[in-house]
């Protein structure tokens, strides 16, 4: 998660984002939240690939992870295709909340 805050903020916002996470994590994405994020991965491929570093990290992964010269063609089948189980499942599976870690940067709060 990332977030861009007014620094007398931060303390809401870490909040905000802790309580989003738990309920999250406890319920999983609502509909919208669901087809927010489909939209939102299937939106952001293509501006992936607009500059020749973008388009070389996307070939990169689909190397790295072996996942066949096919794959930009079959991506917008597979994000449409997960579930709401597959997506609670997987968050609950990878997202830890005892072993996340909180970075800030930027001036200090006065």
């Amino acid at each position: 998660m990332r977030a861009g805050v007014n620094p007398r903020n931060l303390d809401k916002a870490l909040d905000s984002i802790n309580f989003e996470l738990r309920r999250f994590l406890d319920d999983g994405p609502t509909e919208d939240e669901q087809a927010d994020g489909v939209r939102s991965l299937l939106g952001s491929l293509p501006r992936q690939l607009e500059t020749n570093e973008g388009a070389a990290a996307v070939m990169a992964e689909i190397e790295l992870y072996d996942l066949g010269l096919d794959f930009l063609e079959r991506y917008p089948s597979i994000v449409r295709s997960l579930t709401r189980d597959q997506v609670i499942n997987t968050a609950r599976a990878w997202l830890l909340p005892e072993h996340l870690v909180t970075a800030i940067a930027g001036p200090p709060r006065g």
